[in-house]
């Protein structure tokens, strides 16, 4: 009762004007997007006149200037822009710091790709193992007294599932390690056997 009173009233939210984008130009922004600092991904598709998120929370992009949406039901934009000839992704609301994703090309392994990551990794930080196994064609990340994870392809070497693993290749091309980032745990370095890479 006391903070209600000391409680700034909180400003309506002023509709913005959706306008109409050519279809070329929103194919263009639909796509997998990589942030190479938290490795986190979004990836968009078109619907009508709008883009609409297909991994995590759900929501739909309304466009409202050119190659600037605004998220709906919110007051937080998003740009894109060509920058140095690749398209770049800006997510900003006035208050954090903007993060700025990069588009990149999905990835989809086929079998033998998928078999090159099975195996088991260690952390030289963590002192923390963590076996790779393939269950039902898919990527299948276990530790002990834990739930396995299941790993959903992203990028090329990239990963989401209970954080974002991107792997590594030693000086022949071979996998022999992957990072780990999730929330404020950042690029956590794991190693293959022998255990160090």
């Amino acid at each position: 009762i006391i903070l209600r009173d000391r409680l700034a009233a909180q400003p309506a939210r002023t509709p913005v004007a959706e306008v109409t984008v050519p279809a070329a130009v929103l194919a263009s922004h639909a796509g997998l997007y990589r942030n190479r600092s938290t490795e986190e991904v979004v990836e968009f598709e078109v619907k009508g006149n709008r883009l609409a998120s297909t991994r995590g929370a759900r929501f739909e992009l309304i466009p409202v200037g050119s190659g600037i949406y605004r998220r709906a039901n919110s007051t937080q934009d998003i740009r894109f822009a060509a920058v140095n000839g690749k398209t770049q992704l800006v997510m900003g609301d006035g208050i954090d710091s903007p993060n700025e994703f990069e588009k990149t090309a999905r990835f989809t392994p086929s079998a033998a790709q998928l078999q090159e990551y099975v195996g088991t990794y260690q952390s030289p930080e963590l002192d923390l193992r963590i076996e790779l196994a393939i269950e039902n064609g898919v990527l299948v990340a276990k530790r002990r007294l834990q739930q396995p994870a299941r790993l959903q392809p992203t990028f090329r070497d990239g990963f989401s599932g209970n954080g974002y693993w991107v792997f590594t290749p030693d000086a022949a091309g071979k996998v022999n390690g992957f990072r780990f980032t999730q929330g404020r745990v950042r690029h956590v370095r794991f190693c293959g056997r022998p255990f160090t890479c």
